[in-house]
């Protein structure tokens, strides 16, 4: 069964998508949300904890998951330093990357 990965899933947009997954949702694909906390959304979805800021954890994540579709939606939005923007919009997106491209 092919696996759909949310991160940020607890985020505005996250919440939105997976509550409409929720209603959606047809046999044969498996929703699993990745993050620090478990969205509050329905039981349909298995959630991995991980921290997009930690490569090892996204790594470990990833290879639990093997995702056949990634919704990244994680991200920083205002108010926030810009080194927080960097670090939450930019560096989670090349751990996440980096953790798909290992995997292959």
């Amino acid at each position: 069964m092919p696996v759909w990965l949310i991160t940020g899933a607890t985020g505005f947009l996250g919440r939105h998508v997976l509550a409409a997954l929720g209603e959606w949702r047809t046999s044969g694909v498996e929703v699993v949300t990745l993050g620090r906390r478990c969205p509050p959304q329905g039981t349909f979805h298995t959630f991995l904890k991980a921290d997009l800021d930690d490569p090892a954890s996204v790594h470990r994540a990833i290879g639990v998951a093997a995702p056949a579709v990634v919704l990244h939606l994680a991200g920083q939005t205002p108010p926030a330093s810009p080194e927080q923007f960097y670090r939450v919009n930019t560096l989670a997106t090349v751990h996440l990357l980096d953790a798909l491209r290992a995997r292959g």
